[in-house]
């Protein structure tokens, strides 16, 4: 079955126009005055969805080695999913997911938080500021829901923490964890 899930994803990307008139959308220029890339918050049933499948099916399953079965999942269903385009081109992808946190770590009722997740960039497009014009978008979107004192956080993969860092998220106390396909992760995590 997720070989057929592949082949409509791949077949869909190939013959779908992209699409404008979406639920949010930003376009500016990243710091190296690069192209403008566009920046739009999705959600399923939206076929534009189908191209952040795509980006994160080339980076972390073909790129990365990640089981299909480990990137894809049912979050996909109900996430914000944030797409970058630049000069008509996918370039980018990351997906929001809002969780109710009680004091404890338990999934229940109390604090509003969001995490951010899947942030990827195609290869060829990567150094331009595409990844952070993505995460800063999709912590926007994230001020917007939960508002001012709510949480966003993120998996890290250890390598690209520096990165995250830069943009104001801090380590969370705890241990270095595997994740994703065995990607070596820690938490991270900022008071928006």
């Amino acid at each position: 079955m997720p070989s057929c899930l592949v082949l409509l994803v791949l077949f869909l990307l190939l013959v779908l126009p992209s699409r404008t008139a979406l639920v949010s959308s930003l376009s500016m220029t990243s710091p190296q005055s690069q192209p403008p890339v566009t920046l739009r918050a999705l959600s399923v049933p939206d076929e534009d969805v189908l191209l952040c499948f795509g980006i994160r099916r080339r980076v972390f399953i073909d790129e990365q080695g990640v089981p299909e079965e480990v990137e894809m999942d049912a979050n996909d269903r109900t996430a914000t999913h944030v797409l970058a385009t630049s000069e008509g081109k996918a370039v980018g992808a990351a997906r929001i997911v809002v969780l109710h946190i009680r004091e404890g770590g338990e999934l229940g009722d109390g604090v509003r938080v969001g995490k951010i997740g899947r942030v990827c960039v195609v290869p060829e497009m990567r150094g331009r500021g595409f990844g952070r014009s993505l995460v800063r978008f999709a912590v926007d979107e994230l001020r917007k829901t939960l508002g001012e004192g709510g949480t966003a956080m993120l998996g890290a993969q250890v390598h690209a923490m520096g990165f995250y860092e830069g943009m104001g998220f801090e380590a969370i106390p705890g241990d270095e964890y595997m994740d994703a396909g065995g990607v070596p992760h820690r938490d991270m995590e900022l008071t928006l």
